[in-house]
């Protein structure tokens, strides 16, 4: 393909990923969650990112906490916001498959063999990190903010777009932190990254992975922190161990397969019926050339 081929494609397969989020996204904003109220015409239209939001509110929000709107349109941030972030998680896995897509006709036939795990473990490691997120590490960061409304002597008037941003923000991260040992995983199968770098930095990379979880959640305090980081430095150091046995095996394979064929001496070609394939001259024993014609046979 050329490169103004190359960009045709790209472009196509970003198209497609735009009009899916943009298809999502409609239907999160305008899609009743209950289609009887359209037909009641009793003026109370609630869509389908309403029940996600009471959802959040129900699970996380702490008892006699009351959610307020500082401004007038803050109301209509929240909905949007909600619906983007809904429809970009629902997007994700045709976002991967263009992605693939795009990029498999560059790639070995081994690479294709383990593209097609790696897509599905960083869904579904994206997709527990979303769930442990918001079923743990949210409620876990509000319970301990909360605990500072009391020692401040202050009522827990929140301000509701900062209530469900700083919720979607912990979801969010959770999600992408806990496909990093996906990624790690694949760099050192593929031979970008020596595992050993992993080995001889283990204490600093723990290390600069606490500082991270603690810039990202700095309202959550250590408690929180540790919380996330215990579960990313488990993966991490599951996926080094997997990548590296993974690497080593493969590694191996590749060798004792080229020795095989050092070891395999070169078989002397065979003329079928022992005759010139272009006149049908009788060739001598182990002859290439005819002796009537000159010509080669193999």
């Amino acid at each position: 393909m050329t490169f103004r081929q190359h960009l045709i494609e790209l472009r196509n397969r970003a198209k497609v990923i735009f009009l899916s989020f943009v298809a999502l996204l409609v239907v999160f904003i305008a899609v009743p969650a209950d289609p009887k109220q359209v037909l009641s015409f009793s003026g109370q239209y609630v869509t389908i990112v309403s029940i996600f939001l009471g959802r959040v509110k129900a699970d996380i929000l702490p008892v006699g906490w009351t959610l307020i709107a500082n401004k007038l349109n803050e109301p209509l941030e929240i909905f949007l916001v909600a619906s983007l972030i809904l429809a970009m998680v629902f997007n994700t896995p045709i976002v991967a498959y263009e992605i693939f897509k795009f990029v498999s006709p560059a790639l070995l036939p081994r690479e294709k063999r383990l593209l097609y795990p790696f897509v599905g473990a960083a869904s579904a490691f994206f997709a527990v990190g979303t769930l442990f997120g918001y079923f743990v590490l949210a409620k876990f960061l509000i319970i301990g903010l909360s605990s500072f409304f009391v020692i401040s002597q202050v009522s827990p008037f929140v301000d509701g777009a900062d209530f469900y941003f700083v919720v979607f923000l912990t979801i969010f991260l959770s999600g992408v932190a806990f496909t990093i040992p996906v990624f790690i995983f694949l760099f050192i199968s593929f031979g970008i990254v020596d595992p050993g770098f992993f080995k001889k930095n283990r204490i600093l990379i723990w290390v600069v992975v606490f500082v991270f979880i603690a810039f990202i959640t700095a309202d959550g305090g250590p408690l929180l922190d540790l919380a996330l980081w215990i579960p990313i430095i488990g993966m991490l150091e599951a996926a080094i161990f997997l990548a590296s046995r993974f690497r080593r095996r493969r590694i191996s394979s590749e060798a004792g397969g080229s020795e095989a064929q050092q070891a395999t001496p070169p078989q002397p070609p065979t003329i079928a019926n022992g005759r010139c394939k272009y006149c049908s001259t009788q060739l001598e024993p182990g002859a290439i050339f005819c002796s009537l014609c000159g010509r080669s046979n193999v």
